[in-house]
Parts: C-alpha cells; sequence; structure tokens
C-alpha cells in the first residue's frame, strides 16, 4: 500500500523488511526491486510510529471517526489516505534529501530526520 501511495506521489520505490536484527526494519529504495536502485531510507517501525505522531495523524483520525461515524467506506479511505500519504511524502522527501528542497512543507520531520528536510521551508 505505501508502495502505491509513494507512486500515486510521483516516486517510485520498493519496500523490504528486515528481521536480522533484534527491532525489524524497513529498507525503501527508490526504485522498482528489478531496478537495484542505490538511494534507501531505513527506517523502524517505531520511527513510523513516530512520525505518524509528529504529523498529527492519530489527531486527525480520531476527529475524521468522530466526524464520519455513518459511511465507513469514506472513513477506512480517509485513514488510509492520512496514514500511507503521510508516510509516503516523508519517505520521498527523504529519498530526495540530497536537493536540499522541501517537496512537502506540509510534512513535520523527526529531529534526527531534519537534514533530509533541508530548504527554504526549514
Amino acid at each position: 500500500m505505501l508502495e502505491k501511495y509513494m507512486e500515486d506521489n510521483g516516486e517510485i520505490a520498493h519496500v523490504k523488511v528486515s528481521i536480522e536484527e533484534q527491532e525489524p526494519y524497513l529498507l525503501f529504495t527508490r526504485g522498482k526491486y528489478e531496478d537495484m536502485g542505490n538511494t534507501t531510507v531505513i527506517l523502524s517501525p517505531t520511527e513510523l510510529n513516530e512520525i505518524l505522531e509528529a504529523n498529527g495523524v492519530y489527531e486527525k483520525l480520531k476527529d475524521n471517526l468522530e466526524a464520519q461515524r455513518e459511511d465507513r467506506m469514506d472513513r477506512t479511505k480517509v485513514r488510509e489516505m492520512l496514514i500511507y500519504g503521510t508516510l509516503a511524502k516523508y519517505l520521498i522527501q527523504m529519498l530526495n534529501g540530497t536537493i536540499e528542497e522541501r517537496i512537502y512543507p506540509e510534512i513535520t520531520p523527526l529531529p534526527r530526520h531534519k537534514d533530509y528536510f533541508r530548504g527554504e521551508d526549514e
């Protein structure tokens, strides 16, 4: 699902999961798997949670659920867009961090990822 949202936002990437360490982590690499891209971002599931938290996704989800109790399909789509859309934009910014441009100024970086979010809107 995350790969789809990244592609919808103009970036083709693939995801691999590594379980070789105590805490698993995800490798997001630019391009399709068979392209063997060389730009990779590594994040843990904990970091994905922190990204959603820092960008207010959980609060938005709560507000959305309360506002749309009747239409379950609409709630599901909004929930999907909030979660995967936010993560996709965050990852696209990280994969393009060397261009020193804020592609998505509405996305709040974690303090340890600020170097990927350089640009005029620092």
